[in-house]
C-alpha cells in the first residue's frame, strides 16, 4: 500500500494459497505507524473486490 498524495509506503496486502487448499488466505501488514486507523480494513474490502471480480 502506497498512499497517492506522497507516495508514501504503508505496508502490503494480498491473497496468498498455502499448501492445498482451495481458497486464498487474506495476507496483510501495516508499518507500525499506520495501524489503528482503519487501513487494514481498507486494505481488506479492496482485495475482496478484487477477488470478487477477477474470480
Amino acid at each position: 500500500m502506497i498512499r497517492k498524495e506522497d507516495q508514501t509506503y504503508l505496508g502490503f496486502a494480498g491473497l496468498w494459497f498455502f499448501f492445498e487448499e482451495d481458497q486464498p488466505h487474506l495476507l496483510y501488514g501495516l508499518l507500525p505507524e499506520y495501524t489503528k486507523s482503519g487501513l487494514a480494513t481498507e486494505a481488506a474490502r479492496a482485495v475482496r473486490d478484487l477477488y470478487t471480480i477477477t474470480f
